[in-house]
């Protein structure tokens, strides 16, 4: 009775309530909510420029007047400034609490021209200069000032979560961009006789002195220290690279014209540049460089996996017992290029009824999926040749030839056991492929990025500071990923496409000479790549325990030590993938699809979302916790079972003997 009783009203209730919800979706929003939703990116370095965006920054005015399709409401904004509020870090580790204030250009939205989508800071020196070397971390804030109206002010960044800037050094560039600029950006500079200061109007000169304390060819034509270069020949000036640029298209006979202001009057002046210097186009210049860096990276390549292969050999002499090659060079070093000597002197058969092409091509596209992988491999704070933004999408997809090139290998053969070899392995590296993607997923969703250099950049030189130790699943998934790369790279226990006792030797039976060579110099060079990813993704790279990163980057000897910390940790995972290889046996064929498909996919998955809820919902000093709580059990723990193992076995052995001398 009740229910009937209260029943007339229902209906009307929820038919307002309905009607409440249509025209809150249906009514035109507004281009504004108070609040940055993005400061990107957060590794600044001279000529960067600082992205500030969210829902575009309301100008002041009448309410409405900004809405969608509303009249037009054009308020000139008076003054747009970034204030930087919050902690800064040196190089040296002293703090300072400080506000620092920066002039902003707001870049009016496409669709509402009276609003503004981003705000833009190009990193100038003299910014630079007001900031220092340092990190930050705190409140990032738009302040917005119309005629006629109160300054309104946006912000980012609290207590709990704030906004985490980094001002690097100019010299903190990859290896390629940092050539490129030299090479370029000063040499027109340095024949003009300029030394110059970017602003926000444009080139200020702080020096004229020509080579060898000559005078400089533009104090010659009336330049004069403090002027400020707005213009050469009709290109706007905002760096060295567009006075580079405009002096490299000037007409040798018609000279190149600078604009400069002076004393708030602008004036002329003529170059003759019938004597100037071959400046070559940037985009030129970087791929010269990057073909030199090409053949380092393949000379490293080849180097790594020859002397890959007299390791693996002399450590699974030691395991047996054995010694292993001692024959050429001290200790048998030089064995790796004796043989690779012998494979390149040996004939190459090609057999009659291989389709050609294809099989003179399928060793090198292998060798070129490894081979690219160096590209954006970080050795160093500025040891990397390209710091791609997608740099971990880059190694997915560049190890993507490799799985081209055995399958390749196998079919044009033309033997049936090649056929089977290469079909086993394109399936096998295509299932644990979506596991290894996944896996190194994990990271990403905790650090925020793609790139392989500033995943390194989120972790920390202690070992409880790395992406491994983070969280339980991200232990988990190291050792998801590590497996999985073991699978891809046919190593044992799953090195099914070229089983010895099954398929002779599987999709490379056919090869012989400097194309055999290449499929093992692959092998090898992919375990080295394996233990890099590995050591880049989840063990803190080139980090140094104790050292800023600020201050890694300004000294040389950080440097070398974050080189040889990398080093280290990869080969310490090249001994554990050559310690399996002779240790455990074979899996057959549907265990090792069961494995793939039944346990690691579905563990990645969940671990990709219980790690994004658990970055979501945990605080800051939880997830602290949490990190020394999984290192303190799953780490540590490990060590204890590693050596309790070792103690056991030493126990056992009758002898009680052990050699440290690695060569016997």
């Amino acid at each position: 009775m009740r229910a009937i009783r209260y029943r007339p009203f229902i209906l009307p209730i929820g038919a307002a309530l309905l009607a409440a919800i249509f025209m809150s979706a249906c009514q035109p929003k507004l281009s504004q909510e108070p609040a940055i939703l993005d400061v990107r990116p957060d590794r600044l370095e001279r000529g960067t420029t600082l992205i500030i965006e969210g829902p575009p920054y309301r100008a002041m005015g009448p309410v409405g007047a900004a809405l969608p399709g509303a009249p037009a409401f054009r308020a000139k904004v008076k003054q747009t400034v970034v204030i930087l509020e919050g902690e800064f870090v040196d190089a040296n580790g002293h703090k300072s609490v400080r506000r620092v204030e920066i002039t902003g250009t707001p870049v009016p939205s496409q669709v509402n021209r009276d609003f503004a989508e981003r705000v833009l800071v190009t990193m100038t020196p003299a910014i630079r200069a007001e900031i220092g070397y340092a990190t930050f971390a705190g409140k990032v804030g738009v302040r917005q000032q119309d005629e006629g109206e109160r300054p309104v002010t946006f912000w980012k960044g609290d207590g709990s979560a704030p906004v985490r800037l980094t001002f690097f050094p100019p010299t903190m560039r990859s290896l390629a961009q940092l050539l490129v600029e030299l090479l370029v950006d000063d040499r027109a500079q340095a024949w003009l006789g300029l030394q110059t200061e970017e602003t926000d109007r444009g080139l200020k000169v702080t020096g004229l002195e020509g080579p060898g304390g000559k005078r400089s060819l533009a104090a010659t034509q009336g330049l004069q220290v403090g002027d400020l270069l707005v213009k050469a020949d009709k290109r706007d000036l905002h760096s060295a690279a567009g006075l580079t640029i405009s002096l490299r298209q000037a007409s040798r006979r018609a000279g190149l014209t600078l604009t400069y202001q002076r004393g708030g009057s602008e004036a002329k002046i003529t170059i003759p540049t019938v004597r100037k210097p071959l400046l070559l186009p940037a985009t030129l210049v970087y791929l010269g460089i990057m073909l030199i860096f090409a053949v380092v990276c393949l000379a490293a390549a080849m180097l790594i996996s020859g002397v890959l292969t007299w390791v693996e050999r002399r450590v699974a002499a030691r395991m047996q017992f054995r010694v292993g090659p001692n024959r050429v060079g001290p200790q048998g070093i030089l064995q790796w290029l004796a043989d690779g000597i012998k494979l390149m002197l040996k004939e190459d058969v090609t057999p009659d009824a291989v389709d050609r092409p294809l099989f003179k091509l399928a060793p090198y596209l292998v060798f070129l999926g490894l081979l690219g992988t160096f590209v954006v491999i970080p050795f160093g704070n500025a040891l990397i040749v390209a710091d791609l933004n997608v740099g971990l999408l880059y190694l997915l997809a560049i190890t993507g030839f490799v799985a081209i090139g055995l399958m390749m290998a196998g079919w044009s053969s033309n033997n049936k056991w090649s056929l089977l070899g290469g079909m086993r392995s394109s399936a096998q590296i295509i299932s644990y492929e979506i596991p290894t993607g996944l896996a190194l997923m994990v990271p990403v969703v905790l650090a925020g990025t793609l790139s392989t250099h500033k995943l390194v950049e989120m972790q920390g030189g202690w070992p409880w500071q790395w992406f491994i130790f983070d969280s339980p699943f991200m232990f988990v998934c190291f050792f998801i990923y590590f497996i999985s790369a073991l699978a891809e790279g046919n190593r044992t226990p799953f090195d099914l496409p070229e089983a010895e006792s099954e398929l002779v030797a599987g999709y490379n039976i056919e090869y012989s000479g400097w194309r055999f060579a290449v499929f093992f110099l692959s092998e090898w060079a992919n375990i080295f790549v394996i233990g890099a990813i590995a050591t880049t993704v989840f063990l803190g790279g080139w980090q140094v325990p104790g050292v800023s990163l600020v201050e890694h980057g300004q000294h040389w000897y950080w440097q070398l030590l974050g080189l040889l910390i990398f080093f280290a940790k990869s080969m310490t995972l090249v001994f554990v993938i050559i310690w399996i290889r002779w240790t455990l046996p074979r899996f057959r064929v549907d265990q090792m699809m069961d494995l793939c498909w039944k346990y690691f996919v579905p563990w990645t998955f969940a671990s990709i979302i219980f790690s994004a809820l658990w970055l979501w919902l945990a605080p800051p000093m939880v997830r602290l916790g949490m990190q020394f709580l999984t290192f303190g059990i799953c780490g540590l723990g490990l060590v204890y079972i590693f050596f309790s193992r070792v103690i056991y076995n030493w126990n056992q052995n009758p002898e009680k003997r052990f050699s440290w001398n690695p060569f016997y």
